[in-house]
C-alpha cells in the first residue's frame, strides 16, 4: 500500500471508465487522512475496502452517481467505515442510494460533521446515535426516514445544527430538546410531526434558525417564545398552531410570512392574522361573577387564558366620555414602564367594540382591600415598608422616564395614601361633611390630639417598644403626607424628596 495522506479530485470532471481506478486508488492508500471528491460524477458502487482506510478523518463524497449494492440492506460501505475509528467528517449528500442507517456507524466516538442529506434513505434514526457525543453537526433532510425522533438525540449536548426536514418521521419533538443548548439551527420542516411544540425548545437561548413548517404541529404558542433574543429565522406555517402572536423580543422583526396558513392564530395587522378576542373568552364574556373590582373608567375582570394564565381584564366603558383618549394614554404609558412594583402589562386588545388591558393576575388582591380588612391588621412596620415600595414606584414615573407620567386622575384616595394608611380612614367617611375633610380633620389634631387620631393598633406595643416612644415618628410621617396633600399640586412636595425623608423616618423605627 503506498503511504498517501490526501487525495483530492478536481471538482466537476466526469469519470465512467477509470470508475473503478478511483477507488482501487484511494484503497491502497494505507495512511490516507483525507479524501475528497466532491461535485463529480463518479458512478458504480463505493468498495467496502475503504473501512482499510484506518487514519481516515474526512471522507467527502459529495455530488456524485455511485449506487447502492441493495436497496432493502444497510449500506455495507457505510458499516465497513465503522473500522476507521479516527473519522471525523462524513460528507456525502444528493446521492441516489436506497437503504437504512447502518447502526455500526453510531459507533464512530471521534465523529463530529456527519452529512447523509438527499439520500433516499429509509427506515429510523438509530437510537444509537447517542454514541456520537461529539456530534456538532447532523444533516439527514431529504431522506425517506419514518417513525419517530428519538429521545436519545437530546443526549448530543455538542451538536450546533440539526437537520432532519423533508423525512416522513411522525409523532412528537422530543420534550427534552432544551438540553441541546449549543444548537444554533434546528430543522424540521415537511414532516408529519404532531402534538404540541415542548415548552423546552424555548430554553434553546442559542437558537438562530428554526423551521418547523409543513408540520400537523398544534396547541398554543408560548408566552416563552420571546425570550429566544438571539432568533434571525423562524417558519412555523402550515400547521395547526393558536394563540397570540407576540410582538416582543425577536418577532418585532418577523413578518407574516413565518406563521402561514394557522388558521387559529391572532395578533398584529402586521402578521396578517385576525386580532385576538381572547379577553371576552377568557373572562366568560366578561362574567359579573369575574369582576375584581370598578374604576373611574371601566371595570376589572379575573380571566384564564388558553394556556392557563390567570390574568386580569381592565375594560373601558367606552360610553364615558375621554374614554379612548384615556385608553391610548394608558397603553402609551405602561408599554414603556418596566418597575417590580408596578402592575405588568402582558397585553392590550383594541377595536371598534373593546379596549381592553391584560394584565398581570395578583391573587392576594387588592392594597385597599387588606388595609380596611377586619381580619388582618398590619403592624406598623409593615405598612411603613408598604410607604417606600408605592413611593419607589411613584418616583419611577414622575423621573425615571425619558417623559415623565403625568397622573391625570389623581383623586383624593391617591393623594391621601399616607395619611390613610396611618389613620385607617378613608376620604368617604361619613364624619366628613360639609366643608370638613379628612386632610382639615388631620391638620386640625396637629400635634396635641395626634393620638386621638392615629390608629390604635398603632399605639400598642410593637418589638417591646412602648407606643408613646413610636409618636415622634407617627407624626413626622403624617406632616409628610400633609405636604404631599396640599390643595395645588404646585404646592406639593416633590416625590424624590418624599422617598428620601420618609427613608430618614424610617430610620428611626431600627
Amino acid at each position: 500500500m503506498w503511504d498517501c495522506y490526501t487525495a483530492s479530485f478536481k471538482s466537476g470532471a466526469t469519470h465512467t471508465r477509470s470508475k473503478s481506478t478511483l477507488w482501487e486508488y484511494s484503497s491502497v492508500c494505507s495512511r490516507l487522512t483525507w479524501l475528497a471528491s466532491a461535485a463529480n460524477q463518479f458512478a458504480g458502487q463505493v468498495p467496502t475496502s475503504l473501512g482499510l482506510l484506518e487514519h481516515l478523518v474526512s471522507l467527502n463524497l459529495v455530488e456524485n452517481q455511485p449506487r447502492s449494492q441493495s436497496e432493502s440492506h444497510e449500506l455495507s460501505f457505510l458499516t465497513a467505515l465503522t473500522r476507521c475509528r479516527s473519522l471525523e467528517r462524513l460528507y456525502r449528500n444528493s446521492c441516489q442510494i436506497k437503504g437504512s442507517i447502518p447502526k455500526r456507524i453510531m459507533s464512530l466516538k471521534y465523529l463530529n460533521w456527519l452529512d447523509l442529506g438527499d439520500y433516499n434513505l429509509n427506515g429510523a434514526i438509530p437510537s444509537t446515535i447517542t454514541r456520537t457525543k461529539n456530534l456538532r453537526r447532523l444533516y439527514l433532510g431529504g431522506n425517506q426516514l419514518e417513525q419517530t425522533i428519538p429521545n436519545e438525540i437530546c443526549l448530543l449536548r455538542k451538536l450546533g445544527e440539526m437537520d432532519l426536514g423533508n423525512n416522513k418521521l411522525s409523532g412528537t419533538i422530543p420534550s427534552c430538546i432544551g438540553n441541546l443548548t449549543h444548537l444554533q439551527s434546528m430543522l424540521l420542516s415537511c414532516n408529519s410531526l404532531s402534538s404540541a411544540i415542548p415548552s423546552s425548545l424555548w430554553q434553546l437561548q442559542n437558537l438562530l434558525f428554526l423551521n418547523l413548517s409543513f408540520n400537523s404541529l398544534g396547541d398554543s404558542l408560548d408566552a416563552n417564545m420571546r425570550t429566544l433574543k438571539m432568533l434571525q429565522s423562524m417558519d412555523l406555517s402550515w400547521n395547526n398552531i393558536s394563540g397570540e402572536i407576540p410582538i416582543e423580543g425577536p418577532f418585532a422583526n418577523f413578518t407574516a410570512t413565518s406563521f402561514l396558513e394557522n388558521e387559529a392564530l391572532c395578533g398584529k395587522s402586521i402578521f396578517q392574522v385576525p386580532h385576538c378576542k381572547r379577553s371576552c373568552h377568557a373572562t366568560n364574556d366578561f362574567s359579573e361573577a369575574n369582576i375584581l373590582g370598578v374604576g373611574s373608567f371601566g371595570s376589572v375582570f379575573k380571566g384564564i387564558l388558553s394556556e392557563g394564565t390567570l390574568v386580569a381584564v381592565k375594560v373601558l366603558n367606552l360610553q364615558l366620555e375621554g374614554a379612548f383618549k384615556s385608553f391610548d394614554a394608558e397603553c402609551k404609558v405602561l408599554a414603556r414602564v418596566r418597575h417590580r412594583n408596578l402592575v405588568k402589562v402582558i397585553s392590550s386588545c383594541s377595536n371598534p367594540e373593546l379596549r381592553a388591558l391584560v394584565l398581570q393576575y395578583m391573587p392576594n388582591g387588592s392594597l385597599e382591600k387588606w388595609l380596611y380588612s377586619f381580619n388582618y391588621c398590619f403592624s406598623l412596620f409593615q405598612r411603613v415598608s408598604i410607604m417606600e415600595d408605592v413611593a419607589l414606584a411613584l418616583e419611577y414615573l414622575h423621573h425615571g422616564q425619558a417623559e415623565p407620567v403625568v397622573q391625570c386622575d389623581l383623586k383624593p384616595s391617591n393623594v391621601l395614601w399616607m395619611i390613610r394608611w396611618l389613620l385607617m380612614k378613608k376620604h368617604t367617611d361619613d364624619m366628613f361633611v360639609g366643608e370638613l375633610s379628612l386632610r382639615q380633620w388631620v391638620k386640625a389634631s396637629i400635634p396635641d390630639k395626634i393620638i386621638e387620631v392615629i390608629d390604635d393598633n398603632l399605639l400598642k406595643s410593637e418589638d417591646g417598644r412602648d407606643a408613646i416612644a413610636t409618636q415622634g415618628n407617627l407624626l413626622a410621617k403624617i406632616e409628610l403626607g400633609l405636604e404631599g396633600s396640599k390643595e395645588f399640586p404646585e404646592e406639593r412636595i416633590d416625590i424624590k424628596d418624599v422617598l428620601v425623608k420618609l427613608h430618614m423616618i424610617n430610620l428611626q423605627l431600627l
